[in-house]
């Protein structure tokens, strides 16, 4: 399960929560075995399948026997397999009509990763060519490194980061020419000189942790168990301890501060040696190999070596916890101290201490590395000039104002509590194309018209509105939503193009959206366009309202209007299935690994 998580970080660029998700709905599907699990053993049929899938895809000589793996992981849980496709014969090709992107990408990664784990070894030869030669300031050494490929074995199936076995080998070939030990290089020989490289060589800090990464630390450090590492890295991002960019996680002012404060006030429940060794002991009481009673009074009373001082020496010590102040330095032209504080909205910039104290809200999305001491002394200036104007909105009389908050620049209609006294003015999010410093009066009041209604439905009488959501600009009627291309459509769309947007079927809360095979004609009640579309579970008929399967024994291409009229008449008024409960059985399978969930993320979190 934590190879799953990593590999899907760096080769599909997912979360681990979103490999989990994913990897539930094929397995719910029965599409590969169970998902959580430290095992890396394949069972007797599983290589049986595996070396005829082999032998038929690639040729005989990419196999030539079982591999067994041996699992490296601390207090492996092996009561499953490993994972792997439930059928080696269904190729990713056959499965990509039946489930949506992510689903179909990681079932890939499984299939690719599970076959080559079974192929031959590649065979490749590497050379380092060194020339030596005289130079002015003494003897210097220029080195041209090359790889070939004998013979690629498991590589031709699977390369770890990269999405195309193929081109991967292609690309990784450097061919040298033969050469032997004291040949002269010429500038018109047999062996010519193309060009000389001075290559430099800067060391880099070390990279930041991402989804793979972290799972790899904790996994190394024997933290938590696989099936919990989803929800050690969800709860970090919930609660404000790092910021996504890109793959990296980025860690906050408020990790910063709590983890001081949980390295001072209780240094030693945030050791990962400390918990690595709790999940031992635990593991030892579930076999039987510790008295739970003496486990837990040494926990709270300390123990007797005092390696442990105890949770209740811990928590007497701890009269008044407070959170940590970062120090950016000082004003230049006060000595004013520029400290960083965690508040009750967030971390917050403060200059100065006292009643003359300015302060400042730091913006969610900036990282603790680029906020230094000038640009939080800016932040603070900013805010004490108040407001900007942009101009006055011609349709109310009111200024129009650029501000920034805690959430990024905005702009805003009239002040609270000035003309606007008793009313919540109304404000509206730069975009990220927008540059605060130059947005003018025009863009303002077209970011501040959202919601804009576009028009009324003429069928059902609802408003129709564009707008800017989480997710990028929409067009909404009622409760039927429906994403734009791009911001620009949500302030031009027409009536008729949104109308006939939201006729489109909506994308498959799995990724992918249904393929429209035809057109079948005009429903003779309503007048509805009727069409047939392949969906996630086949073929079915729709009039925008009733979806209706088609019968297994009825060809896509042999329905008519009549046929297609029958099949959603039959349909209308049938209740919708209820989803599958997420209870019962499979929960009862990972209990075990369930009920520690609390456990992982609570040891995890606070570090």
């Amino acid at each position: 399960t934590s190879t799953l998580q990593q590999e899907a970080n760096r080769k599909l660029g997912f979360s681990a929560d979103r490999t989990m998700r994913a990897a539930q709905a094929l397995f719910g599907e029965g599409i590969i075995s169970y998902h959580r699990t430290d095992s890396t053993t394949l069972s007797v049929r599983a290589l049986d399948e595996a070396a005829d899938a082999i032998r038929q895809l690639y040729g005989e000589r990419f196999h030539d026997g079982p591999r067994h793996y041996r699992t490296r992981v601390k207090n492996a849980q092996e009561a499953h397999e490993a994972i792997r496709p439930t059928e080696f014969g269904r190729t990713p090709e056959r499965l990509a009509g039946r489930f949506g992107g992510d689903e179909r990408r990681l079932y890939e990664l499984i299939w690719k990763r599970a076959v080559a784990s079974q192929m031959t070894d590649a065979r490749l030869r590497r050379t380092t060519l060194e020339i030596t030669a005289d130079g002015p300031e003494g003897p210097c050494t220029f080195v041209a490194s090359g790889r070939a490929i004998e013979f690629a074995g498991y590589l031709r199936a699977y390369v770890e980061g990269s999405d195309d076995p193929a081109a991967e080998i292609g690309d990784s070939e450097t061919l040298l020419p033969q050469v032997s030990v004291g040949q002269q290089v010429t500038v018109d020989g047999d062996l010519a000189l193309d060009a000389l490289e001075a290559v430099g060589h800067e060391t880099q800090p070390p990279a930041r942790y991402t989804d793979a990464s972290l799972v790899k630390r904790l996994e190394d450090d024997g933290i938590g168990r696989p099936s919990t590492y989803a929800s050690i890295i969800d709860t970090i991002e919930r609660r404000g301890y790092v910021l996504r960019q890109g793959k990296a996680l980025v860690p906050t002012f408020i990790a910063y501060a709590v983890t001081r404060l949980l390295k001072d006030h209780f240094g030693p429940l945030v050791e990962p040696g400390f918990t690595g060794t709790i999940e031992e002991r635990l593991d030892e009481i579930a076999k039987g190999e510790r008295d739970r009673t003496q486990f837990l009074a040494a926990f709270y009373a300390g123990d007797s070596g005092r390696s442990w001082p105890g949770l209740q020496q811990l928590l007497d010590g701890a009269t008044q916890i407070d959170y940590p102040i970062v120090s950016l330095g000082t004003q230049p032209e006060t000595g004013a101290a520029v400290v960083v504080r965690i508040g009750r909205y967030g971390p917050y910039v403060q200059v100065g201490e006292g009643d003359g104290a300015a302060t400042a809200s730091i913006p969610d999305d900036l990282a603790p590395a680029d906020l230094t001491r000038d640009a939080a002394i800016a932040l603070v200036e900013r805010r004490a000039k108040g407001p900007r104007s942009l101009g006055i909105d011609p349709a109310t009389g009111l200024d129009v104002y650029i501000m920034s908050g805690r959430f990024g620049p905005y702009v805003q209609l009239g002040l609270a509590g000035g003309e606007l006294a008793g009313s919540k003015p109304r404000r509206a999010s730069l975009r990220a194309d927008d540059d605060p410093a130059g947005i003018g009066l025009e863009r303002a009041l077209q970011l501040l018209s959202l919601p804009r209604v576009i028009g009324i439905d003429p069928e059902g009488g609802e408003p129709v509105e564009a707008n800017f959501g989480r997710y990028g600009p929409y067009v909404r009627r009622g409760s039927d939503y429906r994403s734009l291309s791009s911001d620009a459509e949500a302030f031009v769309i027409s009536l008729d193009a949104a109308l006939a947007l939201l006729r489109q079927p909506k994308p498959s809360r799995r990724g992918s959206a249904a393929v429209v095979l035809r057109e079948i004609g005009q429903a003779s009640a309503s007048g509805a366009s009727i069409r047939l579309l392949q969906g996630r579970y086949g073929p079915y008929v729709t009039d925008g309202t009733t979806n209706a399967s088609l019968p297994r024994d009825l060809a896509p291409e042999a329905v008519t209007l009549e046929v297609a009229e029958g099949l959603i008449k039959a349909r209308e008024g049938v209740p919708k299935k209820r989803g599958r409960a997420t209870s019962g059985r499979r929960t009862g399978r990972s209990g075990s690994a369930t009920s520690r969930s609390a456990r992982g993320t609570s040891d995890a979190s606070g570090a």
